[in-house]
């Protein structure tokens, strides 16, 4: 399945190869493609990971790429307000994570050293974010309340996949927040002994290799919808079927998320 990485490399460097702006007419297109490279750059290392025979770990990264695609979903249904309430969000969290170590550092008598001005420039942008709305005739507060911070679960709900979520999205969570489903990657036992892998396992790396382009062909193809590029929807349709063919001839259809 690696000689498909070729074709998602392609797809992501026409993906960005146009005029990108956040403060253009198509605030879209530039949120897209941030997205698509932070996909990109995430699925890559995940390959990394399971070709090194750390699959336990690889679920630390396609989760992010499972919740971009989620994010596409809802910016296809409001191209300009669901991407500017995509950056707002972004703009409103560093804010507060700066306002918090502010006063930390301010009660402690700690040097604040850039800290001030960054939080002022991030609070101007920010407010740029909301005149662009504005501008657009997007109301700021609706479009940040709407599509800024995402409940991913409502979200596959209304596209009809709550499935996804349910079995991908939970599989991947108890990964990340470590609800012991990776131990039997590293661990054994018998009645006389328990043995520990610190080291590479070779085990189902064909396996998480697919799952990781899977997820990758899945965000690309709905970026390329809301780029509204027809060469690159066409490419990324055949992109993900070719995904799809190869995860049936592992034998993986049965597997969550095989079928999507």
């Amino acid at each position: 399945m690696l000689d498909l990485v070729h074709e998602c490399d392609e797809i992501v460097g026409k993906m960005v190869g146009r005029p990108l702006s956040y403060a253009s007419d198509r605030s879209r297109d530039f949120v897209v493609s941030v997205l698509a490279v932070r996909a990109f750059r995430l699925a890559i290392s995940s390959l990394q990971v399971a070709l090194s025979g750390y699959v336990d770990s690889t679920s630390n990264l396609d989760r992010t790429v499972f919740e971009i695609g989620i994010r596409l979903l809802d910016i296809s249904t409001a191209p300009e307000a669901a991407s500017l309430g995509y950056l707002m969000q972004g703009a409103t969290e560093e804010i507060s994570v700066m306002e918090v170590e502010l006063a930390h550092r301010t009660r402690n008598g700690t040097e604040t050293v850039n800290l001030p001005a960054n939080l002022n420039r991030e609070r101007e942008h920010l407010e740029d974010l909301r005149k662009l709305c504005i501008e657009k005739g997007i109301d700021p507060e609706l479009a940040l309340k709407k599509h800024g911070k995402l409940n991913v679960r409502e979200t596959c709900r209304k596209f009809g996949i709550e499935k996804a979520y349910l079995v991908d999205y939970a599989l991947d969570s108890s990964h990340v927040h470590e609800k012991n489903v990776a131990t039997s990657h590293f661990h054994s036992e018998s009645t006389a002994s328990h043995e520990f892998e610190l080291g590479p396992i070779p085990v189902a790396v064909p396996h998480a290799v697919a799952d990781t382009l899977r997820n990758l062909s899945l965000v690309l193809e709905i970026g390329c919808q809301i780029l509204e590029d027809q060469e690159l929807i066409r490419r990324t349709a055949d992109l993900r079927r070719a995904v799809q063919e190869r995860i049936s001839k592992l034998g993986m259809a049965d597997r969550p998320g095989g079928t999507a």
